[in-house]
């Protein structure tokens, strides 16, 4: 700049270093060469990109910078990055100059960063960790270029794809991305520009000319549903896919799940919100699941695991409970409504997929009858509830004697045929073609 002017903005450039062939007696050549030295103007250089050309040449490892000033001159760096081998330099000595550098989130990787005439007694912005400056020396322009391609991760070639050339930055994982300021004012005038050097949005804001385009994503809270991430805005780049976890709690149902309009299908609980293009809001849906009452009975002769009462059951669910039998009884049967229910392999009854009110009904059959003698070949007696059974196998008359000698019963009685007796607690004498034999009930 060698002609008299108020300011100049250098914004949204790509260098990829003019200078390619240097020479002994060449001066040092920078990107941008403020050369006034009577004239002082405001330089605002604004999310640039200075990259290292591949070249080995020693003059060029010692000359080439990103900025060099001439004159007491008003500077300001903000949000670039620069991968040359020399940073900014200062021709003016501090104690002819009056105004201060003033610098913030900028990126410098060099084999030297900054000059005396900058730092030595004279007020600066442009240092390391100030205003979330990132300045860093390195030993060899080898090393530069190895931290650049690891950390920066800045083309090494000019792309063509646009009527600018610009340097591209090819990862997301880049340290300059989202690591700029969105903004810079300065007397209430907005510096940082609204577009990077291809056109797009500026979403974050990343340091350099170049953005790597990225999105918020909404997900929100939502009573009932667990979310992977957890509810928040995420960053999804630009192109890529957001992938997230949903988990419903078990007293919800009919998740739905939308980005935009777009309904989302999920596969294993994982749904993916697919090439990201804009801000989006993910919004999910549940429904409250009726809860039914599943009723075990109490039951003289049998205990029950869980305890015999009402349990509220969400719908879908399954219940489980298991039945013991107590001494002296026997002929479970568990049954919902007219239909039986089976226990597992281990003793368990499961009632799956429940979707109404449930009553379990069990019933047992008391063992009453106590043999005392040896048993009568022509009748078979069984235990019934409150008595017992008898089944001859022969024709015959059948006669039933209290303890006392009372008859309670004398009648005929068929083979293969089959009667129950209900009497009250005590010792009976059941007597058939001419045999006798003893039972008690109980």
């Amino acid at each position: 700049i060698d002609r008299y002017i108020d300011s100049v903005f250098v914004v949204n450039c790509a260098f990829f270093n003019n200078i390619t062939n240097f020479t002994a007696t060449d001066r040092t050549n920078a990107a941008v060469h403020l050369a006034l030295n009577n004239v002082p103007i405001t330089a605002y250089i604004v999310n640039n990109t200075f990259s290292l050309y591949d070249d080995d040449n020693a003059m060029y490892e010692r000359r080439s910078s990103t900025l060099a000033v001439d004159g007491d001159h008003e500077v300001y760096l903000i949000n670039n990055v620069s991968a040359l081998p020399l940073g900014v330099f200062f021709s003016t000595a501090v104690a002819e100059r009056t105004k201060p550098l003033k610098a913030s989130n900028n990126t410098f990787y060099c084999r030297s960063v900054v000059n005396a005439n900058i730092t030595a007694g004279f007020d600066t912005e442009f240092v390391n960790g100030v205003n979330n400056n990132v300045l860093t020396s390195f030993a060899s322009v080898a090393a530069l270029k190895e931290a650049t391609a690891a950390n920066l991760k800045i083309a090494t070639a000019f792309s063509t794809g646009n009527f600018v050339p610009y340097l591209p930055v090819l990862d997301k994982t880049s340290l300059l991305v989202n690591t700029g300021t969105p903004s810079y004012k300065i007397n209430d005038v907005e510096f940082v520009p609204q577009k990077d050097i291809r056109g797009f949005k500026r979403v974050k804001t990343d340091r350099g000319a170049y953005e790597v385009s990225s999105y918020a994503v909404l997900l929100p809270s939502v009573e009932g549903v667990a979310s992977e991430p957890a509810a928040g805005i995420h960053d999804a780049f630009e192109g890529e896919d957001f992938t997230f976890t949903l988990t419903v709690d078990r007293a919800y149902k009919d998740l739905e799940v939308k980005a935009g309009e777009e309904i989302l299908t999920g596969v294993d609980g994982a749904y993916t919100h697919s090439c990201v293009d804009k801000d989006s809001v993910i919004s999910f849906s549940v429904v409250p699941k009726p809860i039914y009452t599943v009723t075990l009975p109490e039951v003289e002769g049998v205990v029950t695991d869980s305890v015999a009462g009402n349990y509220s059951v969400y719908e879908g669910d399954d219940f489980t409970f298991s039945v013991t039998l107590q001494a002296d009884y026997a002929n479970l049967e568990v049954k919902i409504g007219n239909e039986a229910l089976l226990p597992d392999n281990e003793g368990v009854f499961i009632i799956s997929d429940i979707n109404s009110n449930v009553t379990v009904s069990i019933s047992v059959v008391y063992t009453s009858v106590m043999q005392v003698e040896a048993e009568n070949p022509a009748l078979r007696i069984l235990p019934a509830d409150g008595g017992f059974t008898v089944e001859p196998m022969k024709n015959g008359n059948l006669s039933i004697y209290s303890a006392s000698g009372f008859l309670y019963t004398s009648r005929s009685i068929l083979k293969n045929s089959s009667e129950t007796f209900r009497l009250p607690a005590g010792l009976y004498v059941i007597r058939m073609n001419e045999k006798s034999q003893k039972v008690i009930v109980k």
